[in-house]
C-alpha cells in the first residue's frame, strides 16, 4: 500500500488564509487590505498566500481593517496550527519554498486552498468583531 503524501503548512500561511478569509467575508478587495497595510497589492497577495510575513505595525493595520484585534488572529492561527497537527498536517515556523516541499514529496498548502483545509475561521469573525467594538465603546466613553 502507497503512503498518502504528506502536506506541509507553514505559520505564515496559516496566518494568511485566516486573513484571507476574513477580508472575503468582509467583502474587501485584495487593494483595499493592501493600502491598509501599506504594502502594494502583490505583497498582499504573497500574504495570504504565506509567502511573505507581517510586521507588527502591518498586522495591527490590517487587523484594524478587518476589525479584529491583532491578538485575535494570532490566537486563530495558534488553534488551527493545533488542528492540522492533530490531523496529521505537517507544520512549520518559518515560510516554505513550494519547491524545497515539492521536491520532500510533500504537498504545499497555501492560500485558498488551506482555507478549505482550516474550517470555519468563525471564531474570528464572532468573537473578534464583538471584542474589537467592545474596545472601540470603551475609547470613546473616555
Amino acid at each position: 500500500m502507497v503512503a498518502p503524501p504528506l502536506v506541509a503548512v507553514s505559520y505564515p500561511a496559516i496566518v494568511g488564509a485566516i486573513l484571507l478569509a476574513k477580508r472575503k467575508e468582509l467583502g474587501l478587495s485584495q487593494a483595499e487590505m493592501a493600502d491598509a497595510v501599506g504594502v502594494n497589492v502583490s505583497t498582499w497577495s504573497r500574504v495570504e498566500n504565506g509567502d511573505s510575513a507581517l510586521t507588527i505595525e502591518q498586522l495591527a493595520s490590517a487587523a484594524e481593517a478587518l476589525k479584529a484585534r491583532p491578538s485575535s488572529i494570532i490566537e486563530v492561527a495558534e488553534r488551527k496550527l493545533e488542528e492540522l497537527k492533530m490531523r496529521g498536517i505537517a507544520t512549520g515556523a518559518n515560510r516554505s519554498d513550494l519547491a524545497a516541499i515539492a521536491a520532500m514529496g510533500a504537498i504545499p498548502l497555501a492560500g485558498s486552498a488551506l482555507v478549505g483545509v482550516l474550517g470555519p475561521i468563525g471564531a474570528l469573525a464572532a468573537g473578534v468583531a464583538s471584542a474589537y467594538f467592545y474596545a472601540k465603546r470603551r475609547a470613546n466613553d473616555k
